[in-house]
């Protein structure tokens, strides 16, 4: 175990669970979830404190997975209108270099930039690690810009346009 796989890990698990609180905390200040937390009687702090964190956690999760879907719906889209299908490009080139170490039907089910990432740490490990921290920013911005969206339209619900602007603008 590296520094550098701790750091990772911890991003990641920031890139859930900050997300997770901040969207928990704000539907606990709200008046209509009161009623929900009456169905958790925790009584300690330690048993308050556990809870918000395990939810949290959970609720962060839920972000992420529909976070993950800003790669296909928006990424995917804004690259093929920036790089329109050119030939040659670093992915293309990265494809072919995967194609020629993987034959036959070893190649169907990795894609090209997990073969990457198993490639890098095998051969070079210290930039497999930045590729991992760079991963891992992405993931953590990806939920963010969820949860403001999400902020954006609770804010407008309760009729905070001043919030839901804001929420707007951290988004983007």
């Amino acid at each position: 175990m590296k520094p550098g796989d701790f750091y990772v890990g911890v991003l990641e698990f920031f890139a859930i669970l900050l997300p997770g609180s901040i969207l928990l905390g704000y539907l606990v200040s709200q008046p209509f979830f009161a009623p929900a937390l009456g169905l958790f009687p925790l009584g300690t702090e330690v048993e308050r404190y556990s809870g918000f964190l395990l939810a949290a956690y959970t609720l962060g999760h839920i972000v992420f997975l529909v976070a993950s879907s800003l790669d296909w719906l928006v990424y995917r889209h804004l690259r093929k209108r920036i790089w329109e299908d050119e030939t040659g490009d670093a992915y293309d080139l990265a494809g072919k270099l995967r194609r020629r170490h993987v034959s036959g039907d070893a190649t169907k089910p990795m894609n090209t930039f997990k073969w990457a990432q198993a490639y890098l740490l095998q051969n070079a490990p210290a930039a497999a690690a930045e590729v991992r921290r760079y991963e891992a920013d992405s993931k953590f911005f990806r939920s963010l810009t969820l949860l403001m969206a999400i902020m954006a339209a609770l804010f407008l619900w309760q009729g905070n346009p001043l919030w839901a602007v804001v929420s707007v603008v951290l988004c983007v």
